[in-house]
């Protein structure tokens, strides 16, 4: 009897094959998902910085504008704080003058504190935040100076102007305005 031949395996197809790496393909996928989470994460944070930055500059102007109104509910007869120490207005000049107002009255060579005008919005005052108290100023959220107009508002009331981002008073898009326009 002739012994038979065994057959060769060659390429053997059996559950001992193990695959041990992972093909081009998979790995690109993977990579791929990889970076669509990262830009998803990315461009939500960033979203969300935007907005809690905005969100607090509103409410440093919120509160100063409840020190104004309180200011000229207190004050005789009615005013507002005036925006400029001289002919020219600037954003500077109208928040240096503004905390001036709000805090010690109206006349810086005789300061009246105790005035109940300054009283009330001194006490709204003490709900701002550190960054955005910053004698002699106020700051926005942006570590920027904000300007004050005493009749720049809608309807002819004051308004706080924040410069926005850039830092810069004239582009206007991004300045951020108490009275929303």
């Amino acid at each position: 009897m002739k012994p038979t031949a065994q057959p060769t395996r060659r390429f053997a197809t059996t559950a001992a094959t193990v695959r041990k790496a992972f093909t081009l393909v998979e790995l690109m996928v993977v990579m791929l998902i990889l970076g669509i989470i990262v830009a998803l994460v990315v461009g939500i944070s960033d979203y969300v910085m935007r907005e809690a930055v905005l969100k607090q500059t509103r409410e440093s102007q919120r509160i100063l504008m409840n020190a104004i109104q309180a200011y000229y509910d207190n004050s005789r007869p009615k005013a507002y704080p005036p925006d400029k120490p001289g002919t020219e207005w600037s954003v500077e000049d109208s928040g240096e003058q503004l905390l001036q107002y709000l805090t010690e009255g109206s006349d810086p060579n005789n300061p009246t504190p105790d005035h109940p005008a300054c009283q009330a919005a001194r006490e709204r005052l003490r709900d701002l935040s550190q960054e955005a108290y910053d004698p002699p100023y106020f700051r926005d959220a942006y570590g920027n100076i904000m300007g004050y107009q005493e009749a720049g508002g809608i309807g002819g009331g004051p308004v706080i102007i924040s410069v926005g981002p850039d830092g810069n008073f004239d582009t206007e898009p991004d300045n951020i305005r108490s009275d929303g326009r």
